[in-house]
């Protein structure tokens, strides 16, 4: 069933104060990017609840963007969490303008749901309009001390729990790869609200693993590292970190070089760690100044010092980079991607 403007995201639509895109699109037809910008409220969409990561990159953008794009807009943050991001990609897709007033940082396993066939994902990534991504990411899996977990390989020997958001929550997609393809047996829980309701339960005892960004654990959870109430296990990275050395790469556990493929497909955005996208059919001269815009604000020296202080790597690339990556996904070997797609798989 197709979901409609109607259906559950008007309520988000109308909770964002936006318009249906064709009113907006009749209204701003033939305005130039300087002139449509100007005196313009944005939105900037996140995918996950206040207070992890994603946010923090994306009020951290929110703060210098504007100020890059002519006209000089102020860019406004909107929280919309659901179904591990697909909830705001179905919205972009589908109900969002279609003017440019509208942007999102989509959480980074996001775009390989339709591939993936993923239940719930109702948008075309090669469709959307890539702006650009603010850095690179590297996942890890960790241990709470307390679980006395000695190694990744531990993880095949005995259970253990992960909480997730949702299906198609990065924590979810590698931990479902894990144990179909590398035979771990870790359980998964499903449907906590955020990091933060995540991390809290792996500090009450509820869960003994954790997955996540590097980057975002040792700026959020810099105690769990300095006193040791952590185990970092192994990195989901095609190249691992200088300092993760000692931490194995996840390759290393793949049975057969088909699994270790097959397992790569999901490394892969990893290289587009914190993606920014509009929705399909943005005109493009305004496309053109929203990636101009980001890049110019990456190289920011105001926001490079808060980054810094909050601890968030940047290393952008470009939008056209970010779709070239997604265009290549789709267009690799039907039988890997079956195997990928049946180890991505959610359980019925």
């Amino acid at each position: 069933m197709r979901l409609g403007a109607g259906a559950i995201f008007m309520p988000a639509a109308m909770a964002l104060g936006l318009l249906p895109a064709p009113a907006l699109a009749q209204a701003d037809e033939g305005k130039s990017a300087a002139s449509f910008y100007d005196g313009r409220k944005m939105s900037l969409i996140v995918d996950t609840s206040p207070g992890g990561g994603y946010d923090a990159y994306g009020r951290l953008l929110a703060r210098h963007y504007g100020a890059h794009i002519p006209g000089a807009p102020t860019v406004v943050v909107q929280n919309m969490p659901g179904a591990g991001g697909l909830t705001a990609a179905n919205w972009l897709a589908q109900v969002a303008p279609r003017d440019g007033s509208v942007v999102q940082i989509m959480s980074r396993s996001v775009p390989l749901a339709p591939l993936m066939g993923t239940p719930g994902a109702r948008f075309d990534p090669l469709a959307l309009s890539w702006i650009g991504s603010m850095n690179r990411e590297v996942l890890i899996a960790f241990s709470w001390t307390a679980a006395q977990v000695e190694d990744f390989a531990h993880l095949k020997r005995k259970s253990f729990t992960v909480g997730v958001t949702g299906p198609s929550a990065d924590s979810a997609l590698f931990t479902r790869l894990s144990n179909n393809l590398l035979g771990t047996k870790l359980n998964i829980i499903s449907g906590y609200r955020g990091s933060d309701a995540i991390n809290l339960a792996i500090e009450q005892g509820e869960n003994e693993i954790g997955t996540g960004s590097w980057s975002s654990l040792r700026t959020r959870k810099a105690d769990w590292i300095a006193e040791g109430k952590i185990k970092v296990l192994v990195q989901f990275a095609l190249e691992g970190l200088p300092e993760l050395k000692s931490v194995p790469l996840v390759g290393a556990f793949a049975p057969s070089d088909r699994e270790r493929k097959a397992f790569d497909i999901f490394l892969a955005p990893q290289e587009m760690g914190r993606p920014i996208v509009a929705p399909p059919s943005v005109p493009a001269d305004r496309l053109e100044v929203l990636r101009k815009a980001l890049l110019a604000t990456m190289a920011d020296k105001e926001l490079l010092n808060q980054a810094e202080r909050q601890g968030l790597d940047i290393d952008p690339i470009g939008g056209e980079r970010v779709l070239s990556l997604l265009k290549g996904l789709y267009a690799l070997d039907p039988e890997l991607v079956k195997l990928a797609r049946e180890a991505a798989k959610p359980p019925e």
